[in-house]
């Protein structure tokens, strides 16, 4: 009879070690149990969004880094936006380190020489994403990049296209609030300044 208390004292004690152990922590606690959020562990992200407003359309921002197109009677006919790609790496499941690419570009017509002109620019950044809020799949975030823009300027007569410039510069993306919605998979949202824009949307995948 002792033994068989034995076994049911020590059932219960591993039942119990094993829920406390599978035990959600605060809905609020960004630091809270990985598992708790995501089926299994994952420490990469992959994202692929989509700005509005990124600094280089900011009109007079990079006026000193191409040349002056003053006289050329230049109308900006089309931008496109920025398309960023990005790469996280989780180091606790509030904290990630990584980098992003970034693109944006605008043509412009130049009246007087009869033709184009093609602006692209390529931005790479490292970044840090700081999660200060999680509950469920919802998460509230922010994000800090900074690294360098390549501009280059076409110019296009006819169907020749030539190099005009190339330049490069400083350049940063602050985003102070960022919403996620989902965990393996997640659509996010981010409002800020900078290579990406004032607002950015996208979807991002964790593995």
């Amino acid at each position: 009879m002792g033994k068989i208390w034995m076994a049911i004292c020590a059932a219960v004690l591993v039942a119990g070690t094993v829920g406390a152990q599978e035990r959600p922590r605060s809905a609020g606690d960004a630091g809270a149990d990985y598992a708790t959020y995501y089926p299994r562990p994952s420490f990469h992200d992959v994202s692929l969004g989509y700005g509005v407003l990124p600094i280089n359309d900011v009109p007079g921002i990079m006026d000193d880094l191409l040349p002056s197109l003053a006289g050329t009677g230049e109308i900006v006919k089309r931008k496109t936006g920025s398309i960023n790609m990005g790469y996280m790496y989780r180091l606790t499941p509030a904290l990630t380190v990584g980098g992003m690419f970034v693109y944006s570009g605008a043509m412009s017509s130049a009246v007087s020489k009869g033709g184009y002109i093609y602006d692209n620019f390529y931005s790479i950044l490292p970044q840090v994403k700081f999660v200060w809020y999680r509950s469920g799949i919802v998460g509230l975030y922010s994000r800090l990049a900074a690294g360098v823009l390549i501009a280059d300027r076409q110019y296009q007569v006819g169907p020749a296209v030539e190099d005009g410039a190339t330049a490069a510069t400083f350049t940063f993306q602050v985003s102070p609030l960022g919403v996620e919605l989902g965990r393996t998979i997640a659509g996010f949202a981010e409002v800020g300044f900078g290579a990406t824009g004032v607002l950015t949307l996208g979807v991002r995948a964790r593995f």
